[in-house]
């Protein structure tokens, strides 16, 4: 069970991660990716991760930095992985637009 929630709350990060900070407007494909994440955390988050979703959920927010922070810090706890205390960063490279 733990390495399925795992692997979804991962698979739900990176969704949304690819997603946030975009100059360009989000596709359509992003947005039903970011949609299935918010699922995923939904059915599979910690109380937390719901309340910080919901929060960001009912305030019509589209900053997806809080709900970043709490999944990679609760991720990296379950992984056994060093805490860290550096704030998220998006690297985004300029697109050709044809």
């Amino acid at each position: 069970k733990r390495e399925i929630r795992i692997h979804y709350l991962i698979k739900a990060y990176r969704s949304i991660a690819s997603a946030a900070s975009r100059q360009e407007t989000i596709t359509d494909g992003q947005k039903l990716k970011i949609e299935s994440a918010i699922e995923d955390i939904q059915l599979l988050g910690n109380e937390i991760q719901l309340k910080v979703l919901n929060d960001m959920i009912s305030s019509q927010n589209n900053d997806f930095t809080v709900i970043l922070d709490v999944l990679r810090n609760d991720l990296r706890q379950e992984l056994k992985l060093q805490k860290v205390d550096y704030s998220l960063k998006f690297y985004r490279m300029e697109r050709d637009r044809k």
